[in-house]
């Protein structure tokens, strides 16, 4: 199954998240407690882009490959071949994650 995504909506492939973080003072954090951490990425389609009032496209700024960071509680989570994805609009996402 394909899924292509429309407006200006991003199809993204969730990271695993680990059940525990470590602090940098070393302590460990289960699950419950990093709820509200935001959500990393990879995008893997996106729509052609918003239309204003006046007719004009807005292209998306996001291109599939682009690894993101976005809110826990934003989006639709869907599973397209046994892998858990989001569907989420250009505006909920947070940024991208660049390479040093």
């Amino acid at each position: 199954m394909a899924f292509q995504p429309i407006s200006n909506n991003i199809l993204i492939k969730l990271d695993a998240r680990p059940k525990e973080l470590k602090t940098a003072g070393g302590l460990f954090l289960p699950d419950k407690s990093t709820g509200g951490l935001p959500l990393q990425g990879e995008v893997v389609a996106v729509g052609a882009g918003k239309v204003t009032d006046k007719g004009q496209l807005i292209p998306v700024t996001f291109k599939p490959g682009d690894r993101v960071v976005f809110g826990k509680y934003g989006g639709t989570e869907l599973t397209i071949h046994e892998e858990k994805h989001i569907i989420i609009p250009e505006n909920q996402l947070m940024g991208v994650l660049k390479d040093d």
